[in-house]
């Protein structure tokens, strides 16, 4: 069972909300304190200042990564059902911080060192992304598209960037702009991902066997056709 909330985890949660709802210049200590339930010295107490206990909370909020949400499995199975579940956790997770996320890219023309903690957790999604498409080419699943491997690679990481991108505007924009999702938010997840798919020269018609290598699934393919023109 988790402990007693302690008088730091209730000022670092007031302070989300109330900056959230005002940004850095409207989250002040006293404000903050009224919230939280406590005296105003107290934060001074606790963190020195009102700008190290900001930076706490962005730190705290950046902190999300694909271990805690969830990662991608090692070893593709079900391409479409592994990525919408794991695009469906990202996608719950940035629409809870919805405002604090616009407010910390508002701040962040006069507060330039926010950058660092607003893109903590999505180069973390980006690189767990980019590690699970080089496991779909590696097992087979993805069509060898013509050109170069630096051409592939451009690919890959052009598609990862427009499926985060999709993510992250859906959870940042929908309640702003609903005339852009005219899909239900349930079923946004999964075309983004077959978008995302498709981008990368997916194999939908003829499914990979799985645990066998790309020249092992031709051998077998190549055997059953001949086995078949045999009992004709």
């Amino acid at each position: 069972m988790p402990g007693p909330v302690t008088t730091r985890q209730k000022l670092i949660a007031a302070a989300g909300r109330v900056y959230a709802a005002a940004g850095y210049r409207g989250a002040t200590t006293r404000r903050i304190a009224e919230v939280a339930g406590v005296n105003e010295v107290t934060i001074f107490r606790l963190f020195g200042s009102k700008a190290a206990l900001i930076d706490e909370l962005l730190q705290q909020s950046s902190d999300t990564t694909p271990d805690a949400l969830g990662a991608l499995p090692a070893v593709p199975v079900d391409p479409q059902k592994e990525l919408t579940a794991w695009s469906e956790m990202w996608l719950a997770e940035m629409s809870l911080r919805r405002r604090l996320i616009r407010q910390m890219l508002g701040d962040m023309a006069e507060k330039p060192e926010m950058s660092d903690c607003a893109s903590r957790g999505p180069y973390a999604a980006v690189d767990e992304l980019r590690r699970y498409v080089k496991q779909l080419r590696r097992h087979g699943f993805l069509d060898s598209s013509p050109g170069t491997v630096r051409g592939r690679n451009e690919e890959e990481h052009a598609a990862v960037a427009m499926l985060m991108a999709a993510l992250f505007s859906d959870a940042i924009s929908r309640d702003m702009m609903p005339s852009l999702y005219p899909q239900p938010a349930g079923k946004a997840p999964p075309l983004y991902v077959r978008l995302f798919l498709r981008a990368l020269h997916f194999r939908e018609s003829t499914p990979p066997v799985a645990g066998l290598t790309p020249a092992a699934r031709i051998s077998r393919k190549t055997g059953a056709t001949t086995t078949r023109a045999s009992r004709r």
